[in-house]
């Protein structure tokens, strides 16, 4: 199922999340021994080249509930909510998409009646296009 979704989804900005029921000593936080739920969520994170975020015990001294992500991040406990018998959880992802650029977007601003339109018309805006706009103080150059 995953791979048909991976196929049909290729960008990597995913979250796999949830009750995973794992224990793995040796991997996270666990007091019960290894069994093949924790085996397996170690491999699915390797294959998958996936972070897994949570750091400690969820449950009765286990890491149950995981979070599987491409993001760095941090997972903390946080104050208990509803009535689940897991600890509740906070997640901060560290994503480029939120971030602002280190150096400024420099636009080209022209003033109307100094484009050079014969040179590179394809290049510029089209006068007609931008007529049709009405009045324009200045306007900037697109690539194409």
């Amino acid at each position: 199922m995953m791979a048909k979704y991976e196929a049909e989804h290729p960008y990597k900005n995913r979250v796999y999340l949830g009750d995973f029921n794992a224990h793995n000593p040796g991997w996270i936080p666990s007091v019960s021994p290894l069994d093949a739920a924790g085996v397996a969520a170690e491999e699915f994170a390797d294959l998958h080249s996936f972070k897994q975020l949570v750091d400690f015990p969820t449950r009765e001294g286990n890491t149950l509930d995981l979070v599987f992500s491409y993001w760095e991040g941090v997972a903390v406990e946080c104050e208990h909510l509803g009535t689940s018998d897991h600890f509740s959880m906070k997640i901060t992802f560290e994503t480029d998409h939120f971030k602002k650029p280190k150096t400024p977007v420099v636009k080209e601003i022209l003033d109307w009646n100094k484009v050079p339109w014969d040179p590179a018309p394809h290049a510029w805006c089209r006068k007609e296009e931008i007529e049709r706009m009405g009045p324009l103080e200045v306007w900037e150059r697109t690539t194409r």
